[in-house]
C-alpha cells in the first residue's frame, strides 16, 4: 500500500522548547524533507546556517507521516508472518540490526537504554515473550557479561572476543533457552555450566568456522550461563530466549562502515554471523562512517548493496535504515540517495530517520532538556533519541498492539 501524504508546514514537535529562547526541535525536521535526489541546501534549523538540512524532494511511495519508503506486504511478508507466530505463542521472531555505533547505543547504556533494548522493551509491554543473543564485540560496553582471564576484542573487521585458555565469561538473562555462538578454533573445546550445576565439555574442530548452541536449561525463568575455554578461542555472542516469542540482536559495531561488515576473516566475521539463528528480518543502517571516511558514494552503494544481497540470501526480510543526519556535515544527501536507489533495485522498505529526527545539528543543539535527541557530540543519540528510532523501527515491523500472551 502506498501513501501520499502531504507535509504540513509545521506540524507538532516543532516548538520553543526549555526556556532557552532559541528554536527547539523534539521528533520532527523543521521545513526540510530528504529523499531522492539531491538539490541545494536550504531552511535553517536551530537558526544557525550551519545546521541548514539540504532540501531533497520526496518520491511518491513515501509516507510522510512515518516517513517510511515503500512499505509493502510483499517486501515484509517473512517479518509479519513472524511476529503472528509470535504473538500466537507458536513460534520465535528473530529481529537482526547491522549498524554503526548508533545502532550499538553508544553514548547510552547497552541492555537499558540502547535502541535494540528499547525496541525489545516495546515489544514486552505488547505481551512477547522476549529474548536477546548479546553480541560479545565490547566497543561498545556490554555490562549484561562478566568476564575473567584474559580476554581482547579481535577487531573491527572481526567483531568477537577472543579468550585465552582457562579464561571465563558469566551471562545471566531471563528464558528457557541459552544461546551461544564460538568458534571452532580451539581443538581441546570448551565447558558450559548453567546455574552453578556441573560443567559440560563440548569439542571444537580446529578449524576457524563457528559453532552454533542452544541449550536447554529446563525451566522458564532467571538462568546463569559459565563458559570456561580451555584453549584460545573466539565468542561471538550468547543469550537467552524463551521457547517463543522475539529475540533481537544488536549487531552494532563502533566505527563501522560498511566495508567493515563485508572483511573477511573465515567464518568469523558478522555478516557470516548474520546467519547462525535463521533471522526473520534484518534492519541494516550504515552509511555515516563511509561518509566520514569519505568513502566514494559508488563504493558505498556497492558495499550496500552486497550487505543486503547476503541478507536476503539468508531468506529474510530487509530493511533499510538511513540514519538520522550526522551533525553538521552537509555531505550526506548523496548517500542517503543511494540507500533510495537500492530500494528500489531491491524492493526493499526504508525508514528515513533523516527525515524523521530531523537535522540534528552541531554539539550547540545540546543543553540538557528531555527533548534533546543527541549527546554533546552531535552524532550519537541520548536515550530519548534512541526511544524515537526504536518507535520508528515499529513503524516498519508493524503494529504490536497489546497481546496477550502472559
Amino acid at each position: 500500500m502506498t501513501c501520499t501524504s502531504e507535509r504540513s508546514a509545521a506540524r507538532p514537535g516543532d516548538e520553543q522548547g526549555g526556556g532557552s529562547g532559541k528554536s527547539r526541535r523534539t521528533f520532527f525536521a523543521r521545513g526540510a524533507t530528504l529523499g531522492l535526489g539531491i538539490a541545494a541546501v536550504g531552511g535553517v534549523v536551530g537558526g544557525s546556517v550551519a545546521d541548514a538540512a539540504p532540501v531533497l524532494p520526496q518520491p511518491p511511495q513515501f509516507d510522510s507521516a512515518t516517513s517510511v519508503y515503500n512499505l509493502k506486504g510483499a517486501n515484509t511478508r517473512r517479518t509479519r508472518a513472524a511476529l503472528a507466530l509470535a504473538r500466537l505463542g507458536a513460534g520465535v521472531a528473530r529481529i537482526g540490526f547491522l549498524g554503526d555505533s548508533v545502532t550499538a547505543g553508544t553514548g547510552t547504556t547497552r541492555g537499558t537504554s540502547d535502541p535494540v533494548t528499547l525496541l525489545r522493551q516495546q515489544f514486552a509491554r505488547a505481551k512477547f515473550r522476549t529474548g536477546e543473543l548479546v553480541h560479545l564485540y565490547s566497543a561498545a560496553p556490554e555490562p549484561r557479561v562478566t568476564y575473567a582471564g584474559t580476554w581482547a576484542d579481535q577487531s573491527i573487521n572481526v567483531p568477537w572476543r577472543r579468550g585465552q585458555a582457562g579464561a571465563t565469561l558469566t551471562f545471566s538473562g531471563v528464558g528457557r533457552y541459552l544461546e551461544l555462538v564460538v568458534s571452532n578454533e580451539s581443538v581441546t573445546g570448551f565447558t558450559t555450566a548453567i546455574d552453578g550445576g556441573a560443567p559440560v565439555s563440548h569439542t571444537t574442530t580446529g578449524a576457524l568456522t563457528y559453532k552454533t548452541m542452544t541449550l536447554d536449561a529446563g525451566t522458564d525463568g532467571a538462568h546463569t550461563l559459565v563458559l570456561k575455554l580451555a584453549g584460545n578461542s573466539f565468542v561471538y555472542g550468547v543469550g537467552i530466549r524463551h521457547a517463543d516469542g522475539v529475540v533481537v540482536e544488536n549487531a552494532g559495531i563502533s566505527g563501522a562502515a560498511t566495508a567493515n561488515f563485508l572483511a573477511s576473516f573465515g567464518s568469523a566475521n558478522v555478516m557470516s554471523a548474520a546467519s547462525y539463528f535463521d533471522v526473520d528480518t534484518f534492519l541494516v543502517e550504515l552509511g555515516a562512517n563511509d561518509m566520514y571516511q569519505a568513502v566514494p558514494v559508488a563504493t558505498y552503494k556497492t558495499n550496500l548493496l552486497a550487505i543486503v544481497d547476503k541478507c536476503l540470501a539468508s531468506g529474510a526480510n530487509v530493511v533499510l535504515v538511513a540514519t538520522h543526519t550526522p551533525a553538521g556535515n552537509s555531505g550526506w544527501p548523496p548517500y542517503l540517495a543511494a540507500q533510495y536507489e537500492i530500494a528500489d533495485l531491491r524492493d526493499l522498505p526504508l525508514l528515513d530517520l533523516t527525515d524523521r529526527m530531523g537535522w540534528l545539528g552541531t554539539a550547540g543543539d545540546f543543553d540538557g532538556t528531555p527533548y534533546d535527541l543527541a549527546v554533546p557530540d552531535g552524532k550519537h543519540l541520548t536515550a530519548v533519541g534512541n526511544s524515537v528510532k526504536a518507535m520508528a523501527w515499529l513503524d516498519v515491523l508493524g503494529p504490536i498492539g497489546t497481546g496477550t500472551q502472559p
